[in-house]
């Protein structure tokens, strides 16, 4: 009964450590104000690395209506909405899944580093982006997180 309990309090945790990484990725990669040039770089980015095609049907309306009709994102719920939708372009990127693999790696290592990763952002993003391009070249029977 206690390894049951390990296993499913592991995965837990590492579902929790995901969602850091997330956010702490979103405040890396997506501008803190959206404008309607942003939306559009981020609609040509999803059909140049084909996350276009993987977005649902919903997202993609809503970020192309958006893209089209809105000058500035005022809305909290709409910014929070289309932050999701950025991210998971970022993240269909070689370069977004670098930076939040690059997250997890120093989580693990270092669950002090949390806070510092916080506020120190951009200081750390040299490190994310090598610890994270590492871990993608290993080959996937080495890879722990994914």
């Amino acid at each position: 009964m206690t390894i049951i309990t390990r296993m499913i309090e592991s995965i837990e945790a590492s579902s929790h450590i995901h969602e850091i990484a997330r956010g702490i990725v979103s405040r890396i990669l997506i501008p803190s104000t959206l404008t309607r040039s942003i939306l559009q770089k981020y609609v040509r980015k999803a059909m140049r690395n084909r996350s276009w095609y993987r977005l649902p049907r919903l997202k993609r309306a809503l970020l192309y209506t958006a893209s089209k009709t809105i000058d500035k994102v005022r809305s909290r719920t709409l910014r929070n909405l289309l932050e999701e939708i950025l991210l998971e372009i970022e993240l269909a990127g070689t370069m977004g899944r670098a930076i939040y693999y690059g997250v997890i790696i120093l989580m693990k290592q270092t669950p002090i580093l949390i806070k510092t990763l916080l506020y120190r952002t951009k200081q750390l993003l040299d490190k994310l982006l090598f610890l994270g391009i590492n871990y993608l070249n290993n080959p996937p029977i080495y890879r722990a997180y994914g």
